[in-house]
């Protein structure tokens, strides 16, 4: 700064230049203006410089960037406020420099051309890695798709598991599962063509025989008509009993039956077939007690009306025939007892067999087979059975209402079967316990969302009370206790332990005895606590207890 009035003067030596002309993709201009706004060095027709923006940083003061025009081209343009200061005076110098953007555009387009090519390959890397990992997870679904596309129409044989991964074994599973019903519908339907086809053939061949002898003469009409009119109810009752036994599978296959009052439907057919026990002049004798069943109703008569009409059938004139229907624990009884002959052990295998008939009454062999398929469906079981005096007895048992039905279809969850057997009062509190793994089935570690099976040992820890108990039923409903009680039963050494913890705990002292003087301390009060919810699931809460 020169003596006299305060003004800039500058002079940039051509090594200072050299920094401009460095780089021949951009130019570089510049321009340097005094305290009075006087250009001192640089290009004049640079456009003057802008004032910081408002909301710029403390920087700003000296030095900010902004975008412009200079000779028709874009530009970058940087301005520094530099102070100077001399002995005439002091002021603010302004710098300024602008760039033009090739380079900037040139660096800008390497960068990104950079930036695509490193990603491009990234994200092919990436899809490889992903399509190998696909291609080896998926791998097993592929097997077993071409496994059972090549397979032929009539094969429903069970599906290789051994080699399958765990999170595939739940679908083969199924799939072997639903293959095993399929085949059991097809050998159904081809059993019953099969009889169907020799059994009708015989009526029809000697009906066919009576009417050409009719037609020759041989017999008189009324005998002949007599002779059809018989062959024509032999061959309707075969072919109702073969429909009925088609029948007792498509029941199988149905929705979850309903109670039925059994005791009421027994003597319901026994009204409807006593015109011919009359006929066949037998004593009848009937006694029944309530007891309903989880069936059909069409089953229930079904198998009513067989076992009476086998009877009837077996019994001489003046015989006995008694039927009864009785509770015991669990299982209501069926039995009817007549004055026949006795059968053989050998017969008494083979009598439940289709098409098994004995005995120079014997029918078309269906009754006893559909009996059988009746209470096997209804999860019971039927026998057939010789008095002391040689006379015969049949005893057909089923399901009661208090035992729910066993369908192989039901599917609950771990802690609503424990909420339904009522294990616990919500199901929150049953998943709670079992996320603190104090469920066990089969002596393993379950979670909620586990559906348990029949046969199941489900171990439980409440407090201090553990118990091991079997599953029997599934229920999806929460009953009363006595309902309860049947989904489920406790084995006897889970028994004999809770006793014995009773036990223990009746002979043993209290804990509050031990509270010499004073007010109990905090120690004295959990144990007093924990002793009291001791109590209430051992002693309070025997095995029949509503918990």
């Amino acid at each position: 700064m020169d003596p006299g009035p305060a003004h800039v003067q500058s002079s940039l030596p051509y090594s200072v230049l050299e920094a401009f002309e460095a780089d021949n993709r951009s130019r570089i201009f510049y321009r340097v203006t005094g305290f009075a706004g006087e250009v001192v060095s640089g290009f004049k027709d640079l456009p003057a410089a802008r004032p910081a923006p408002p909301g710029a940083g403390v920087y700003a003061a000296l030095v900010h960037f902004y975008d412009e025009t200079y000779l028709g081209e874009p530009v970058r343009m940087a301005v520094l406020l530099q102070p100077v200061a001399g002995v005439g005076g002091q002021g603010m110098a302004t710098i300024q420099v602008a760039e033009t953007l090739e380079l900037r555009r040139t660096l800008a387009r390497s960068l990104l051309l950079q930036t695509v090519w490193q990603q491009a390959l990234l994200v092919i890397l990436i899809a490889g890695v992903v399509l190998l990992v696909v291609q080896r997870a998926t791998q097993p679904v592929r097997t077993l798709s071409r496994q059972l596309s090549h397979r032929d129409e009539a094969d429903l044989s069970p599906l290789p598991g051994h080699d399958a991964p765990r999170e595939l074994q739940p679908i083969v599973d199924a799939t072997n599962a639903l293959m095993s019903r399929l085949s059991h519908l097809l050998e159904h339907q081809k059993r019953f063509v099969r009889d169907a086809s020799h059994q009708l053939r015989t009526p029809l061949a000697v009906l066919k025989t009576q009417v050409q002898s009719a037609q020759r003469g041989d017999v008189a009409p009324a005998q002949a008509l007599a002779e059809i009119s018989d062959t024509v109810d032999r061959a309707t009752e075969l072919a109702n009993q073969m429909l009925a036994l088609a029948k007792v599978e498509q029941l199988r296959h149905q929705g979850p039956p309903s109670l039925q009052a059994w005791d009421q439907i027994v003597r319901a057919v026994a009204l409807d077939v006593s015109p011919l026990v009359a006929a066949a002049q037998i004593e009848f004798d009937i006694e029944t007690v309530p007891a309903s069943v989880r069936a059909h109703e069409w089953a229930l008569r079904e198998l009513t009306r067989n076992l009476l009409h086998n009877a009837i059938q077996h019994s001489p004139p003046g015989g006995q025939l008694s039927v009864q229907v009785q509770t015991l624990e669990r299982t209501a009884v069926l039995c009817v007892t007549d004055s026949g002959p006795g059968i053989s052990p050998q017969q008494r295998q083979r009598l439940f067999e289709p098409f098994a008939a004995v005995g120079a009454r014997g029918g078309s062999g269906l009754g006893l087979a559909i009996c059988r398929e009746i209470v096997q469906s209804l999860g019971g079981s039927i026998e057939l059975l010789n008095r002391p005096a040689e006379t015969s007895g049949l005893l057909a048992r089923s399901p009661c209402p208090g035992k729910p039905a066993m369908n192989p279809e039901t599917r609950v969850r771990l802690d609503k079967w424990l909420w339904a057997a009522r294990f616990y009062k919500t199901r929150a509190l049953a998943a709670e316990e079992i996320g603190r793994n104090r469920v066990m089935v089969n002596d393993l570690v379950a979670k909620a969302s586990r559906e348990p099976k029949p046969g199941d040992r489900i171990s439980l820890r409440q407090g201090s009370v553990h118990r091991t108990v079997v599953v029997l039923a599934l229920s999806n409903f929460r009953g009363p206790a006595p309902v309860a009680q049947t989904l489920f039963e406790e084995t006897a050494e889970s028994l004999a332990l809770r006793a014995k913890a009773a036990e223990q705990r009746r002979l043993g002292a209290e804990p509050a005895q031990s509270i010499e003087q004073g007010r109990p301390t905090k120690k004295d009060r959990r144990q007093l606590a924990d002793w009291q919810r001791w109590r209430a699931s051992v002693d309070d809460l025997g095995p029949n207890s509503d918990r």
